[in-house]
């Protein structure tokens, strides 16, 4: 029997736990909203969480953004500052973006975006919560110095929760 290689097969399950979590994009697909709008849907391997570590490690972030060439000036520029940041979250240079910019016409072709594939990003990440009326996850995109400063204030509330054993009040919580 032959050995099946299972290391690019990934199971969409979302992390339970709400985090900034640094992600490779793993899968994108080009497809169509119910209303017609063009749209990219991609999946992001969660890599480690800013507060939660690696126990969300390898679920992963399912999300998407309409490509901004509706035709409607203001949906169109909405949908631009969701690329930019995703852009940025993913690595990109904002100051090449803005220069060089993408070309989002060409995004019919069928390898239009399989340049993300791999790239590592950072995303905020609120899993859905139907009782209290959030049906869908919530995402933002954050740059790399986002990431960094989220883990560093971490850092600072472990450290001062730790130091805290003399507290009187933490002892009352934690006893």
């Amino acid at each position: 029997m032959a050995t099946f290689d299972f290391s690019n097969t990934f199971v969409s399950v979302a992390p339970g736990a709400a985090d900034i979590y640094k992600v490779e994009i793993v899968t994108t697909e080009k497809t169509q909203t119910q209303k017609g709008s063009d749209r990219l849907r991609f999946q992001a391997r969660i890599i480690e969480g800013a507060r939660t570590g690696m126990e969300q490690e390898n679920c992963t972030i399912r999300d998407g953004f309409n490509l901004p060439n509706s035709g409607d000036p203001d949906m169109d520029s909405m949908m631009a500052r969701m690329w930019m940041s995703f852009f940025i979250a993913v690595g990109f240079d904002q100051e090449d973006i803005r220069s060089k910019g993408y070309d989002f016409d060409k995004a019919d072709t069928a390898k239009a975006f399989e340049n993300l594939i791999g790239r590592t990003g950072y995303v905020k990440f609120v899993p859905a919560d139907p009782e209290n009326g959030n049906r869908y996850p919530k995402t933002t995109w954050l740059s790399a110095g986002q990431w960094a400063a989220a883990c560093s204030a971490q850092e600072s509330v472990a450290a001062a929760s730790s130091s805290n054993d003399d507290d009187p009040l933490s002892k009352m919580l934690n006893g």
